[in-house]
């Protein structure tokens, strides 16, 4: 029970998107954009990253479209010219069996300002 509950407050500290830039040495910028979500047996969705509100409880906002929001904010803050392709990936982890489920949507992209 003590596991449960430690994991259900991991749940709620880390349901976000967040955002890594590096800037690389020909003046491009690599960025990586991650949603990540809590689910209940994989399927029910407690508590996702989100764009606006930063997370939110009960919605599923873990994925591509919710990267494609955050990556077209940047395109417009940075005044972006062109961009490279865009790769996406997820990653599932599953916690205390089927019970809870880490689900993260991952998008990468060259921003190229020039």
């Amino acid at each position: 029970m003590r596991t449960f509950i430690l994991s259900l407050l991991l749940a709620f500290a880390s349901g976000c998107v967040y955002v890594s830039e590096i800037e690389r040495p020909d003046g491009s910028e690599l960025v990586e954009i991650n949603t990540t979500g809590w689910y209940l047996f994989d399927l029910a969705p407690i508590i996702t990253g989100d764009v606006e509100d930063d997370w939110t409880w009960f919605t599923d906002t873990c994925d591509a479209h919710n990267n494609m929001k955050q990556l077209d904010k940047l395109i417009v803050e940075k005044k972006v010219k062109r961009i490279g392709p865009v790769t996406s990936h997820e990653v599932d982890e599953g916690v205390l069996v089927f019970l809870l489920n880490r689900h993260e949507f991952r998008t990468s992209v060259v921003l190229y300002k020039d």
